[in-house]
């Protein structure tokens, strides 16, 4: 899309507080969380022109040409907070998070999993390469992690 000249739009999803799901809930209940969101994320896209990829783990690259795309990553936020739901006990649900060992073996609290999308919108004319795309989208994904709960930046 660069290098035809096409303006789009990037965007970075990536699951907040994921470690500490895995290590509650187990890493096949991770994977269906991630296999989850993959849906979620197919949803929010018009296949004949928009994509999706699986970067790793629970990060993932939507390229957007859809005019609408800011509304669609609004409605995609709004469908996985529904969806995450069903992935949590009850009493961690309603509670609205849990406590479960940080990096260092700290017992610490953790909100519920939730979703961060960086968004940039791209001019070709802006940007020399990929790598600089990814980048600019890695930064906005830095920053939509700074907000609470599932967000658009």
């Amino acid at each position: 899309m660069l290098s035809q000249g096409d303006d789009f739009v990037v965007v970075y999803a990536d699951l907040d507080y994921f470690k500490p799901y895995n290590d509650i809930y187990g890493y096949g209940k991770g994977d269906d969380v991630i296999r989850a969101l993959g849906e979620v994320l197919q949803q929010a896209v018009d296949a004949g022109q928009d994509f999706v990829g699986h970067i790793g783990g629970d990060d993932f690259l939507l390229l957007y040409r859809s005019r609408d795309w800011h509304e669609r990553c609004q409605a995609l936020l709004t469908r996985f907070n529904r969806r995450i739901q069903e992935f949590f006990q009850p009493a961690h649900y309603q509670q609205c998070g849990y406590r479960a060992q940080d990096r260092q073996g700290r017992e610490c609290w953790y909100p519920l999993v939730c979703l961060s999308l960086g968004a940039v919108e791209i001019e070709p004319q802006s940007y020399a390469s990929h790598h600089e795309v990814a980048a600019a989208a890695a930064m906005a994904k830095k920053m939509a992690k700074q907000q609470f709960g599932s967000s658009l930046f």
